[in-house]
Parts: C-alpha cells; sequence; structure tokens
C-alpha cells in the first residue's frame, strides 16, 4: 500500500513538523514495537515499516487517540474556507451517508488563536444552519489530506466513538474501500 514504502528521518521530520529528537523517541518506540526499522542507508537514516499497512494499523489501533481536541461552532466566514472537510461532511463524500447541514472542518488547534484573530473568526454557543463545525486538531489534518477531505483512517478515529448506526454502516464502508 503507499505506506509500505522506506522514508528518510530527517525527510518525515520536515514533513510531520517534528523535531529531530522527537521522532528519533518515536522510532525507538517503533522499533520496540517490532513495527519499523530504523537503518542507514548510504548516508542517511531511514525508516522502513517492517509489516503491511493493514497490519500495522491493527497492531497500532490500541494505542492511537481521536485526533479531535476540541470542536467549536464558528460563523460561517465572508471568506471561503479551505481547510480539509471532516467529520461526517467528510464521511458523505466518500459513503453513503447524507451530508449533515452543517460543513465540518478541521484545522491544526496550535493554529487556531492566531487564525482567529487573523480572519475574524466568530465562535458560537450554539450551532445553527449558518455555522461550521471546525475540529481544533492534536496533529495537522493538511499533512495528511490528499484532496479535499482529512484522511481515512484519521477520519475513522475521529468518528469511531459515536453512537450511531449510519455513522458506524459508513465507517464500516469506508475502511472497505480504503483497504481493498
Amino acid at each position: 500500500g503507499r505506506y509500505n514504502r522506506s522514508l528518510s528521518v530527517k525527510e518525515l521530520a520536515r514533513l510531520l513538523g517534528y523535531s529531530a529528537m522527537t521522532l528519533t523517541r518515536a522510532i525507538k518506540e517503533l522499533a520496540e514495537k517490532d513495527l519499523a526499522l530504523a537503518e542507514i542507508i548510504g548516508r542517511e537514516k531511514r525508516l522502513t515499516f517492517s509489516i503491511s499497512a493493514k497490519k500495522l494499523w491493527s497492531k497500532v489501533l490500541p494505542d492511537l487517540q481521536n485526533p479531535v481536541k476540541k470542536s467549536l461552532w464558528i460563523a460561517t466566514p465572508q471568506k471561503t474556507l479551505s481547510f480539509p472537510i471532516a467529520g461526517e461532511s467528510a464521511l458523505a463524500e466518500s459513503t453513503i451517508i447524507a451530508a449533515p447541514e452543517s460543513r465540518t472542518m478541521a484545522i491544526y488547534a496550535v493554529e487556531w488563536p492566531g487564525l482567529r484573530k487573523r480572519m475574524g473568526l466568530e465562535e458560537r454557543e450554539e450551532r445553527d444552519i449558518a455555522c461550521i463545525q471546525l475540529q481544533l486538531w492534536r496533529y495537522n489534518p493538511a499533512l495528511l489530506t490528499e484532496g479535499k477531505t482529512v484522511d481515512p483512517l484519521s477520519l475513522w478515529l475521529s468518528l469511531k466513538d459515536i453512537k450511531d448506526e449510519r455513522v458506524g454502516m459508513a465507517l464500516d464502508q469506508l475502511m472497505e474501500s480504503f483497504w481493498s
């Protein structure tokens, strides 16, 4: 699959925006769990995943947390927002579930205060039709986004605890098409 390749540690740090120290710790943890191998190839350190993406996913699943730190409602701004589509809005893009009335988008939580000020975004106490649900994520959702929606694995993690049969069925459909 698309994750089954070797990555330069330097390239990975740049891509993910983590410090070399944080990445070194993460790689050590992956190696200890026999999930990946860090090796020196030529002049660079490369990370190679030793198992298939699907196996890797099921092995790390118990350690993965919901990417959504907090959800809030904002008044729909004049300017078009170009953040990745998330939540049930994203689920509706690739499954049979109907799109919710309000759009859900995701941003990196640390960017929220600056963005709010810069764009003059107004937080609302409760939702109404003229609102957008904004999810503040633990990591930058744009890093893994291909196209206009958040990546399927993060989307699944963000919705897996919702007790709604429609959502559950759509999530099964999402994963089926992701792994096939």
